[in-house]
């Protein structure tokens, strides 16, 4: 099984693009080719790169202008075939459906903030609200919008989450080495991978208290999780055991005899004597 991770290919050496991506592909999903490469070596260098290959396309081309246009440099894409097609969520709901439109078999990918702008930067921007909220503003807007992936740091991924919901796929560049003498690029708002992952970057729901967040690991692992979350700035409210279904069912999706059927059961269960706990799959 490939890891879910996307390889950033930030090269403008042809060459080195095609054998990173020869070497990768037998363990990852997805090799991303931004706007550098493809102002370099245009359509027919992406599609030499992943040629071959069994890999998602990750176009990171941060489409951002008025929707008649982004719409039509969209379609001038669609051949390339990419799983990804990234655009600034910033360039609002109008410029995000247009490219949703000229592409719907690509998840069309709202980019929140820059991971490389820091709080006083946006401040200086004009950005009334901080990084987290601004985000969480923006990934909710291009949702909406029709855009079925978002990108943000690994900082705001919890609260996009409980934002949006569990369809939308959150890609978190920022994810860096632990090694603290590893450059950071231009990255400002950034993470280990650890914390991305215990910051929410796999298993975790939004709790039905406002701003609290539930982290979701194997019970191997509780204890650990624990005690590393505060390291990264949560406060643990509770540990403990319990079950998740893995194929939650949407009572949106029964019919009402359906629905009813369920109900009683259920009910007869838990009036069973015997039954000391029953654990639902209906989603919310």
């Amino acid at each position: 099984m490939k890891a879910p991770i996307i390889l950033a290919t930030d090269t403008s050496d042809l060459e080195v693009a095609k054998q990173w991506a020869k070497l990768v592909a037998p363990h990852i999903t997805g090799i991303k080719l931004g706007l550098e490469f493809f102002l370099n070596f245009g359509a027919e260098g992406v599609r030499s790169v992943c040629a071959d290959h069994e890999l998602d396309l990750f176009l990171d081309l941060k489409l951002h202008d008025i929707p008649n246009t982004v719409g039509q440099a969209a379609a001038a894409v669609a051949s390339l075939q990419p799983r990804f097609l990234t655009v600034h969520a910033s360039g609002g709901q109008a410029m995000i459906a247009a490219a949703a439109k000229e592409l719907p078999a690509t998840q069309v990918t709202a980019v929140t903030i820059l991971t490389s702008l820091g709080e006083s930067d946006l401040s200086e921007i004009g950005y009334r609200s901080n990084a987290l909220d601004s985000a969480v503003a923006l990934a909710k807007l291009a949702v909406a919008a029709g855009a079925k992936a978002i990108v943000c740091s690994p900082m705001e991924v919890a609260a996009i989450r409980a934002a949006i919901g569990n369809e939308p796929a959150i890609i978190t560049p920022g994810v860096r080495p632990i090694d603290p003498t590893a450059p950071l690029d231009d990255q400002v708002r950034t993470m280990t991978p650890l914390a991305a992952i215990e910051a929410g970057a796999q298993d975790f729901e939004a709790a039905d208290e406002e701003g609290v967040t539930v982290f979701i690991t194997d019970p191997t692992d509780l204890d650990l999780v624990s005690k590393a979350l505060p390291e990264h700035g949560f406060t643990v409210l509770s540990n403990k055991l319990g079950y998740k279904p893995k194929n939650p069912v949407n009572p949106a999706n029964l019919s009402a005899e359906q629905l009813e059927e369920v109900e009683n059961f259920l009910s007869a269960i838990d009036g069973n004597d015997d039954v000391q706990n029953v654990f639902v799959g209906l989603a919310n």
